[in-house]
């Protein structure tokens, strides 16, 4: 069994659901008021690193990232509206469908420093990361680890230090998100939700913008319209969203049409 398709094991023992009919949509930033999913597929069981991308998580990449134009976002802030462990496998798949679409290098971080995931899920030690980096004039990537045979930059956490949101919300982080962009194509970080802290607020004004996870059938709608909201009134860009856990069918017909 490949080291990589042990990684991935361990991102759907952390979800906890990766095997149950999850699906993920991109969502466009146009919809003022309603969520405007993408066509989707099922989830595909869990797999190793290169090979076919999800459909959906590929939407995704091409709708946000891979747009022509230097419109594009380079630095985009994954997060939820309340604490989920889905945002980081979001991340974590667009990280990989980037690399596999032929992005040259792709940067992942951690900043859920409360509740770390990315060094469980790599086997990395996290006594060293996101937050020891912020402290120190040493290269960013120093504190990161490159997978094996793909462009992929993973920084986790780092210990969880006093103040450590005071830190991820200050100048220096965004001096560290600007140092990551002159040598990856980009740069994607895991936020705690918004209903937990401000920290994916101030993150979002460091990078390019915001972009939510919502729970189907959990996240209720006025607590996704507060947090569009507080993203609006912090000058922050709201991207888009992925709606995740989509337990419903949806007839190949609509697809077609999509």
């Amino acid at each position: 069994m490949s080291r990589n398709f042990e990684l991935l094991q361990r991102v759907a023992s952390l979800r906890g659901n990766a095997a149950a009919g999850m699906r993920s949509a991109a969502v466009s930033q146009t919809a003022a008021d309603t969520l405007i999913e993408s066509a989707g597929t099922p989830a595909a069981p869990v797999r190793s690193f290169g090979t076919e991308v999800r459909p959906e998580i590929k939407e995704l990449v091409h709708r946000l990232f891979l747009i022509p134009g230097a419109s594009a976002p380079k630095a985009v802030v994954l997060c939820g509206i309340t604490a989920t462990l889905e945002a980081n496998s979001i991340a974590l798949l667009a990280a990989e469908a980037l690399c596999t679409l032929g992005q040259p290098s792709v940067c992942l971080i951690d900043a859920k420093v409360a509740s770390p995931t990315f060094h469980e899920v790599f086997d990395l030690t996290n006594k060293h990361g996101l937050t020891t980096a912020l402290l120190s004039d040493a290269p960013i990537q120093s504190f990161g680890r490159r997978l094996p045979n793909l462009n992929l930059l993973v920084i986790p956490s780092g210990p969880e230090i006093a103040g450590w949101e005071a830190l991820l919300s200050s100048g220096a982080m965004a001096t560290r998100i600007d140092e990551l962009l002159q040598q990856f194509t980009h740069v994607l970080i895991e936020a705690p939700s918004i209903g937990e802290s401000q920290v994916a607020v101030a993150l979002g004004r460091a990078a390019d913008g915001v972009v939510l996870v919502v729970e189907a059938d959990e996240t209720r709608r006025e607590l996704a319209m507060k947090a569009k909201q507080e993203l609006e009134q912090s000058n922050v860009r709201l991207l888009g969203a992925v709606l995740n856990n989509r337990r419903f069918p949806i007839p190949q017909r609509l697809y077609s049409r999509l």
